[in-house]
């Protein structure tokens, strides 16, 4: 069986220009672990702090930035992971919205080498 919890709070100021913070918490544990040919620890702890600026422009454009660091714990081993991210919105219309965005993160949780993400992404959102 597994167990799991999630605490997170988020201060954020809104306006022409916008940032956040946001501390977190999270762990899991398992009793009975399996072998499943995949990364599957008995117990996994992170504590990590989000940071995140935006600005507006002329009420349609919207460029962001983003950072996140964290420890986190594995089987009592410790590491560290950082991530960023860009962005930029553009309202199209009241309800309709472009957005593109790019990022990456890395960790070195259960290996000397860890893994490292690259990521981009596109999206057309309907907001009625």
């Amino acid at each position: 069986s597994r167990t799991d919890g999630q605490v997170r709070a988020r201060w954020q100021r809104e306006g022409e220009w916008s940032y956040f913070v946001s501390p977190r918490l999270s762990a899991f544990w398992v009793s009975e672990p399996q072998d499943n040919g995949y990364w599957n620890p008995d117990d996994f702890r992170a504590a990590g702090l989000d940071l995140g600026i935006s600005r507006t422009f002329a009420r349609r454009w919207t460029p962001r930035a983003g950072v996140s660091v964290a420890r986190e714990w594995e089987d009592g081993d410790g590491y560290g992971t950082f991530a960023y991210s860009v962005g930029v919105n553009w309202r199209i219309s009241r309800t309709w919205e472009f957005d593109l965005g790019a990022g990456a993160s890395d960790s070195r949780l259960s290996t000397s080498s860890g893994y490292a993400r690259d990521w981009a992404g596109l999206s057309l959102r309907w907001r009625y």
